[in-house]
């Protein structure tokens, strides 16, 4: 859209079910950005990996 690089952290917010939850996570990966966990966020951060520009879509998360 705006050309940014949008990321949801999937284990730093919740649903009421998981099943809700999942499909939030998957809404958001096929609509704004990336869906990652904290660590692998974090581990991003530390290995210097710029994630502005890259624009492609990382994970996948079980509906």
């Amino acid at each position: 859209m705006w050309g940014y690089r949008t990321i949801m952290v999937s284990d730093g917010n919740a649903d009421q079910t998981d099943a809700l939850h999942n499909h939030t996570l998957g809404k958001f990966l096929v609509t704004f950005g990336d869906v990652q966990s904290t660590d692998d966020l974090l581990a991003m951060f530390d290995a210097d990996a710029s994630p502005v520009g890259k624009g492609t879509h990382t994970q996948r998360v079980p509906y």
